[in-house]
């Protein structure tokens, strides 16, 4: 049976007191530390980043925090897109082997 006291047990209670002793041990009264205005700016720096980050996810995710907010189910419900120029490639060109077709019709072998 596990008490309270069984789990601060003698042993724990050793290298508890080791981590302590070593902690007060390794750490000054004192520090001089010095800062440079390098640091405010770079303090700066990282709030401007932060900002621009949130941001960014906000505007990456503003069609699922409205649909949230509206209820909505589907929100990454999307129609169809339409074909492109480069998918009128017809099926001989894509079976055929010769380099012209590797280059596509319109290029010219070198």
């Amino acid at each position: 049976m596990l008490t309270a006291a069984g789990c601060f047990s003698r042993n724990y209670r050793s290298i508890f007191c080791a981590i302590v002793l070593i902690a007060w041990l390794g750490f000054p009264e004192e520090s001089f530390a010095y800062l440079d205005p390098g640091a405010g700016s770079f303090a700066f720096q990282f709030l401007i980043a932060a900002g621009m980050a949130a941001l960014f996810a906000i505007k990456m995710f503003w069609a699922r925090i409205k649909a949230y907010f509206r209820g909505e189910k589907d929100v990454n419900a999307q129609p169809p897109s339409k074909p492109t120029a480069d998918a009128n490639i017809s099926v001989s060109e894509l079976k055929s082997d010769s380099p012209a077709s590797l280059t596509g019709p319109d290029k010219e072998e070198s």
